[in-house]
């Protein structure tokens, strides 16, 4: 669906993008989550051909951005946009036009109603609030027409509980849909994590991890606490014993047991204090906070 070789974008002096390599595929949802100036934004406005490259190439639908490719993607940007001064029922019927979209007057209270805009049709977009507003762009990029490749910048802001409630289950009815693929840039870790297939983390404009879901559980690592004092003789164990382990601070530890050693046992007889000692679950906000960590 979506192919990225090598992609390189700067600014000035400012490198943003470092060789990015990545490809999307048909019917998959992926998250792609970073800090802010990561470079998410700036990948998803080369593959929409907002920007270009400094180098590499983008392909959508196996076609150069510049070369079309583009007629079946919906997008929703970061930053609030529509014509504030018409109404919802007017931005609706404008931006289907701009798209080669005749809308039947019916047709576009049904896509009002989705996003539960139908009682306000006639009021100024301007007069919105904030969470209105986002459920009418998301109508724009979801709403309209049949799109193949689906493009949100952190969708949930501005929205109520009610407004992610109904994204998610709207995501959901589309993953079982042939030929879709959803792009989600998001800081929405718990909100979004059980819809995603794949997840990305982007860290100063290098990609740390493109996984699936399912791989993030594992059931033979521990999270383990110990005293500050106790913290040097921990990392002699862990070493001396040849476990795979991670530090999340000076204190705090990610464990791979090995099923041949007793791990809590060895703790214990080299008189290491405990504060915690339990099964490590992972979520893409903790793989996260590993893998951006300064």
């Amino acid at each position: 669906m979506v192919s990225v070789d090598n992609l390189f974008k700067s600014f000035g002096k400012k490198e943003v993008l470092k060789g990015i390599n990545l490809v999307f595929e048909e019917n998959k949802v992926y998250g792609l989550f970073g800090k802010n100036g990561a470079g998410k934004t700036t990948l998803l406005k080369i593959i929409l051909r907002l920007l270009f490259p400094t180098k590499g190439s983008v392909s959508v639908f196996g076609k150069n951005p510049r070369n079309g490719g583009l007629k079946e993607v919906g997008y929703l940007p970061e930053n609030l946009a529509g014509y504030f001064e018409l109404s919802a029922y007017d931005n609706i019927d404008i931006i289907a036009r701009m798209q080669g979209i005749e809308l039947r007057r019916e047709e576009i209270f049904e896509i009002l109603e989705a996003v539960n805009l139908k009682e306000v049709a006639s009021k100024k977009v301007k007069d919105f609030s904030l969470g209105m507003k986002r459920r009418l762009q998301l109508a724009f990029a979801i709403c309209i027409g049949d799109k193949k490749l689906l493009i949100l910048d952190e969708p949930t802001n501005g929205l109520d509980i009610e407004g992610v409630f109904w994204l998610k289950e709207r995501i959901k009815e589309m993953k079982g849909q042939k030929d879709k693929t959803i792009i989600i840039s998001t800081h929405a870790f718990e909100e979004l994590e059980s819809i995603i297939d794949e997840f990305i983390i982007i860290h100063k404009g290098e990609i740390k991890v493109k996984s699936n879901i399912s791989d993030l559980e594992v059931r033979n690592k521990k999270f383990v606490k110990i005293k500050k004092e106790d913290a040097e003789k921990f990392v002699r164990l862990a070493n001396l014993l040849k476990l795979n382990y991670t530090g999340l601070s000076d204190v705090e530890f990610i464990v791979e047991e090995n099923e041949e050693i007793n791990f809590l046992e060895q703790i214990i007889k080299n008189d290491i204090e405990l504060q915690k000692f339990e099964t490590y679950r992972q979520t893409i906000k903790s793989v996260f906070e590993v893998m951006t960590k300064e």
